[in-house]
């Protein structure tokens, strides 16, 4: 049931992505993400949605198969975060709809669309 809710959120967050009905901003990560680990999160894009404050980021962070050896991996995750910057909620569903989320929130949040909708213009 909570795989399912998640899910049917992040397709909704997505399709109010895409309409953009719902726009996200790259801000600092606050060292309360990853406090206490050797995780990695390269950016983090947050935006308000009824009222509640969604953080979208990628986590690297160590994969151990043995005491010592590891390799580096990686997840999504959605959060729903205080005004603090403290996760009060992850979903860190890995599939096809958290990887499509991610990509368009990446799109818009770098203006990507707007650079080439200018340069098709300007020819």
């Amino acid at each position: 049931m909570y795989q399912d809710k998640s899910i049917k959120l992040i397709l909704a967050l997505n399709k109010k992505t895409k309409n953009k009905s719902l726009l996200w901003r790259v801000v600092d990560t606050p060292s309360s993400f990853d406090d206490g680990t050797e995780d990695k999160i390269p950016v983090l894009y947050v935006c308000t949605y009824k009222q509640k404050t969604l953080a979208l980021y990628l986590r690297r962070y160590k994969h151990f198969y043995d005491e010592h050896d590891f390799y580096w991996t990686e997840k999504k995750c959605l959060a729903i975060i205080n005004e603090r910057h403290q996760i009060l909620f992850e979903v860190d569903e890995q599939g096809q709809a958290i990887n499509d989320l991610y990509s368009t929130v990446t799109e818009q949040a770098s203006g990507i669309d707007d650079l080439l909708n200018d340069l098709l213009d300007a020819d």
